[in-house]
């Protein structure tokens, strides 16, 4: 989302989920904690290493989520390394996904336009849609990786992961989600 980024992304962030229904959230810890309106800086629309999501951390920032959750009425959904998905009422890690992804320019990208299909096709399972979304991108991140040869490079990488997106079978990914109920 690039909320944090600028003064101008973060005031714009912060009017829309004020004027409109919002139905997830989706950014970094830095992003998500800059339209919360809690301390934090951003780097440009990369993580600040502060806020990054650890084992450490998990539960904190699990419950940051939910509160933020219950206030917007909306799911949240912080990804990174670890990623989070929360309701007011439940929090879910995920752990898929390759340090690539983080290299790739539009792997955001890819994982809100994911998000807001799995949301659409679900409204009725919306925490559950996004961990798919999430969970599956994931997936399909180490599948791309797993498919690197030595010559390969973030173009390589690129390719591989929107195959493995356009080719997952649900099979696939119910026995390759890595989630945890926290």
């Amino acid at each position: 989302m690039g909320a944090g980024a600028s003064a101008l992304r973060t005031a714009t962030a912060s009017e829309l989920i004020d004027t409109l229904p919002i139905t997830v959230i989706r950014g970094n810890m830095s992003e998500v904690k800059a339209v919360a309106g809690a301390a934090s800086s951003t780097r440009g629309v990369d993580v600040n290493p502060d806020d990054v999501v650890t084992d450490e951390n998990l539960a904190e920032s699990a419950a940051f989520a939910r509160e933020l959750a219950a206030k917007l009425d909306a799911i949240v959904a912080i990804t990174g390394a670890i990623d989070i998905v929360a309701s007011a009422d439940r929090a879910v890690a995920i752990r898929n996904g390759v340090a690539l992804m983080g290299k790739m320019t539009g792997a955001g990208c890819v994982l809100s336009c994911l998000v807001g299909a799995y949301v659409t096709a679900n409204p009725a399972s919306r925490l559950e849609a996004v961990v798919a979304a999430i969970a599956g991108e994931g997936l399909a991140g180490q599948i791309a990786a797993s498919r690197m040869g030595e010559l390969d490079g973030n173009g390589s990488f690129r390719t591989y992961l929107l195959d493995a997106i356009c080719n997952m079978t649900a099979e696939q990914l119910a026995a390759g989600a890595l989630v945890e109920e926290l």
